[in-house]
């Protein structure tokens, strides 16, 4: 029997092997701790009733985290791509403990006697605690991500990265649900839970997520779940090796190439080669075939370009909803109930942003099991799927425009939710599909600035739209409790953010036309690669 280990033996080379479990699993509980940034619209509005704050200087501090999850892509990025995971997991660890117990204390202290509204100071370090919670989700994001994406084949990495993605995706439905079971109306306690609650997770991270190597180009062999080569110039070694028995590795007019198996009766037993395997074995390239653009040459590529303004526009959109549904749902509760009781109004709130988070997570699950499906049973291209999602995105503002009660808001969060966590899920495997492996974390940082862009546009115009309906003091409802204080606010329902919603309704007409387009690049260079990317057959009467 021969000493040589089995492929089989090796913890690298099976698919689900502890290590990768592990690093899985762990990678989740990281992400489900780092997306609380979407769960801002739970303690917002009442951190602007406590500081005075108009609903455009609250949207300024909602932008605060969105600065820090997508403007330090790169940096994290970089770091991730050269370190490993675990220098980013530390630096979570201290940003999100930071951040949230510096709201916290700022939430805590409130206005000094006779002060109608926080200082510009307090406001500017209310953006920066906002901002350190926002790079530390991210930082922690970008470390599992990117362990998981190089611990799992191609061909089925886009189901396992979702699988991460969407842990980010549902963190603001555990915590807004923690909020209102637990803390309602209580944020200061909420706030503490959120610094404690996300920060200790990322020392387990620490402890737990690496990536775990792959062979050198590999495929799941679905028999044994063992990781084999796939590449032409692989298989020659693959074959030629044989097993430990010394026995023929096939009959002599049979090539086994993988998964696909076929017999070859045009030629000669004799002439039958292996580089046959490359006219058989139709799955996707390995990440060594996989194109290499990083840098300047990705800056120079018009594709990139293309991929960060659809992205800046549908993230847009959907940070614009995420940002301000808790202040939708409070103008939407004033136009239909005539006395305010700010713990049911909290309730609206609470449940927009579970059902945000919810679907955010089911998107992102869906659209990469979708997408594995299509590319690897249908055969089609992974891009055309970013046109499915911007006609999701579309159809989630065609319902927020519907929506004049506040019992049915729900129905556009769940569609929103849906669309963004589809937009998510998609796009890191569009950038490996697209630019390679070896950079990935520092590409998707750099486009993951992109929603840095669409989301301070749109938030921000939202914020002014809502201000300019905003009512003075002399007709605010009457509240159920002498003790609640009511910021000024628009009590016209839809009308206070109509107009925000048809800018945001078109700018997913246009996001459906990069997309379509985005699809045509993506099918016209693969069939490019198939036309001259054949291996020539070699046979003995050649």
């Amino acid at each position: 029997m021969s000493s040589r280990s089995s492929p089989a033996s090796s913890p690298s080379t099976r698919l689900l092997s502890p290590e990768r479990v592990t690093t899985l699993l762990v990678s989740v509980l990281v992400a489900l701790c780092s997306g609380t940034n979407y769960v801002y619209s739970a303690y917002g509005p009442q951190l602007g009733v406590r500081l005075g704050l108009s609903h455009t200087q609250q949207n300024l501090v909602g932008l605060g985290g969105n600065a820090g999850t997508y403007g330090t892509g790169p940096f994290h990025g970089k770091l991730v791509d050269k370190r490993g995971p675990r220098p980013s997991l530390v630096f979570a660890f201290f940003c999100l403990l930071i951040g949230y117990m510096g709201i916290k204390i700022i939430f805590d202290a409130g206005l000094t006697e006779g002060q109608e509204q926080a200082s510009s100071a307090t406001i500017v370090l209310l953006v920066f605690c906002g901002f350190l919670t926002g790079t530390g989700g991210a930082g922690a994001a970008s470390g599992s991500l990117n362990a998981v994406a190089k611990s799992f084949p191609e061909h089925i990495r886009t189901s396992f990265t979702a699988f991460v993605l969407s842990g980010f995706g549902l963190s603001a439905f555990l915590f807004s649900t923690i909020a209102h079971a637990a803390f309602p109306g209580n944020t200061s306690d909420f706030l503490l839970v959120l610094a404690i609650g996300t920060s200790l997770p990322m020392i387990l991270g620490w402890l737990f997520v690496r990536s775990i190597p792959l062979p050198a180009s590999g495929e799941v062999n679905a028999e044994n779940g063992i990781l084999a080569p796939q590449s032409a110039s692989t298989w020659r070694s693959y074959l030629e090796r044989g097993d430990d028995s010394g026995s023929r590795l096939l009959p002599d007019n049979e090539l086994d190439c993988g998964e696909n198996y076929v017999r070859s009766p045009r030629r000669h037993a004799r002439g039958v080669s292996i580089e046959s395997c490359a006219e058989v074995v139709t799955g996707p390239p390995s990440d060594d075939e996989l194109p290499d653009i990083s840098g300047k040459e990705l800056l120079m590529n018009p594709e990139f370009w293309l991929l960060f303004t659809i992205m800046s526009l549908l993230s847009g959109v959907g940070l614009m909803w995420i940002n301000n549904v808790g202040l939708v749902a409070q103008s939407l509760y004033a136009k239909n109930f005539p006395v305010y009781d700010e713990v049911e109004s909290f309730k609206f709130q609470t449940l927009q942003v579970s059902a945000v988070s919810v679907m955010n997570f089911v998107g992102r699950i869906c659209i990469g099991v979708f997408t594995d499906f299509i590319k690897n049973r249908l055969g089609l291209r992974r891009a055309y799927c970013i046109s499915l999602v911007a006609m999701f995105f579309f159809i989630s503002q065609l319902v927020a425009m519907s929506v004049v009660d506040v019992k049915n808001l729900w129905k556009a969060s769940l569609l929103v939710g849906f669309s963004y966590g589809s937009l998510f899920g998609l796009f890191p495997t569009i950038i490996i599909d697209w630019f390679g492996m070896p950079h990935f974390s520092e590409n998707w940082g750099l486009v993951a600035l992109s929603p840095m862009i669409g989301g301070n546009i749109f938030s921000m115009a939202f914020g002014k739209n809502l201000d300019g309906h905003s009512s003075d003091e002399s007709t605010l409802p009457p509240t159920t409790s002498p003790d609640t204080t009511i910021h000024a606010q628009c009590m016209d329902g839809l009308e206070c953010y109509i107009w925000s919603l048809k800018l945001t309704t078109w700018a997913c007409v246009l996001a459906f036309g990069l997309a379509v387009l985005a699809g045509y690049k993506d099918q016209k260079k693969a069939k490019e690669d198939k036309d001259g990317g054949y291996l020539p057959v070699l046979t003995d009467d050649s």
